[in-house]
């Protein structure tokens, strides 16, 4: 899949470098506090994309500018929350963990085990890259009742 450039300059504008992998030792913790399965796409996730702060600038049709704002900043978007079900897998068929959030904490982000990216409404990507490039451009998504898993 084909990368677009604002992507990969929004990423970098927040903290993104080719090669990334941080130390999520503590985040790990965090989420087995809480009782979460972290599997493997989720701790790849981490590595590389992990608490980064997205802001994506948009200049609407009046001139003035729109910033949709994104985190994958795992306690923010975890809070307080447990392991409890989303009630994506059933959607889904597979195991989601949440990953991070869209519109200032107004939609939750997650990853499946195969690595599939979905946000609370709908499906965003087959991999991390398509969903930040769908997400970035703000390509459409395909919500629910219109997904066939």
């Amino acid at each position: 899949m084909e990368i677009s450039n604002k992507t990969i300059e929004v990423l970098k504008n927040s903290g993104w470098y080719e090669g990334r992998k941080i130390d999520i030792t503590e985040n790990l913790e965090f989420l087995k506090e809480r009782g979460f399965e972290v599997f493997e796409s989720a701790k790849k996730f981490m590595e590389e994309f992990g608490e980064l702060k997205i802001n994506v600038e948009k200049i609407r049709k009046n001139g003035t500018t729109k910033v949709s704002k994104h985190s994958t900043c795992i306690k923010e978007t975890i809070g307080v929350l447990n392991s409890l079900n989303f009630g994506l897998e059933e959607y889904v068929n597979e195991k989601v963990m949440l990953i991070g959030s869209l519109y200032d904490f107004e939609i939750d982000l997650y990853i499946s085990e195969s690595g599939r990216i979905f946000k609370s409404i709908g499906w965003v990507g087959d991999s991390v890259w398509e969903a930040f490039d769908n997400i970035i451009n703000e390509k459409g998504t395909i919500i629910w009742d219109k997904f066939n898993g």
